[in-house]
């Protein structure tokens, strides 16, 4: 167990000749990779590539079998759990919701300021839909709430992350279950945001020009691309 306390990212995460095989299958050979704070990565790849994969080497849940992750120079395995999860927000695309009330689905009993809550629900465009419910955000939803569509708790999911304001952002496919529109509304909430974000992708779309560059996992490596290369790539 790490005994390092460190409670933000100042400048950069890097990979460092990173191997991994899991049940004798080379998952990652020699990669090496850095994300810069403040910068927005799409990560994608062909099924079984490796991405979801990435994102637990990334927050430190797995060990790779050679090479490190580094946190500011700092090894990942060697932070407590707390420095991780003050560093990371991972949101993925199975929604949670349990029996009660919004504000308590979002606030998950903690405590954040009235301006914060405000600021939050207007990024994920789930402020004016909140208003117009009778109970507000007093309404009680849960697994299985007719009150709120598919999207809507998918940004209730979101703005629950949100709210934590973490310095990294690790979204997992969190459009992927979702319309058009309201893939494009979340979409503009992750390119609204002044933070490091991994964003998992499975599709190929205009929302891509949102993320500074592309990390497509192939062939056990990664290669980074801007928006065009990666478009050129593909055709």
């Amino acid at each position: 167990m790490g005994q390092l306390i460190r409670n933000s990212l100042d400048e950069k995460i890097e990979l460092k000749n990173i191997s991994l095989n899991f049940s004798s299958k080379q998952v990652f050979d020699k990669v090496n990779l850095t994300l810069v704070k403040g910068k927005k990565y799409a990560l994608m790849g062909k099924s079984g590539s490796g991405k979801s994969t990435l994102f637990k080497l990334i927050k430190g849940e797995i060990k790779a079998d050679k090479g490190k992750v580094l946190i500011d120079g700092v090894d990942i395995n060697d932070l407590t759990r707390e420095s991780k999860r003050n560093i990371f927000q991972a949101i993925g695309q199975d929604t949670f919701l349990f029996n009660g009330t919004i504000r308590h689905n979002i606030f998950l009993y903690d405590n954040f300021s009235e301006d914060k809550y405000r600021e939050i629900l207007q990024r994920v465009n789930m402020r004016a839909t909140i208003e117009a419910l009778a109970e507000k955000d007093m309404t009680i939803i849960g697994e299985k709430s007719q009150d709120l569509s598919g999207g809507q708790r998918q940004r209730i999911q979101v703005a629950r992350g949100l709210i934590r304001d973490k310095d990294v952002y690790l979204f997992d496919e969190v459009t992927a279950n979702l319309d058009e529109e309201n893939a494009n509304l979340l979409e503009e909430t992750i390119k609204s945001l002044d933070k490091t974000v991994l964003a998992i992708r499975h599709r190929i779309d205009p929302s891509l020009r949102n993320y500074d560059y592309i990390i497509y996992i192939d062939k056990k490596k990664v290669k980074v691309m801007d928006y065009q290369e990666f478009i050129e790539k593909q055709e």
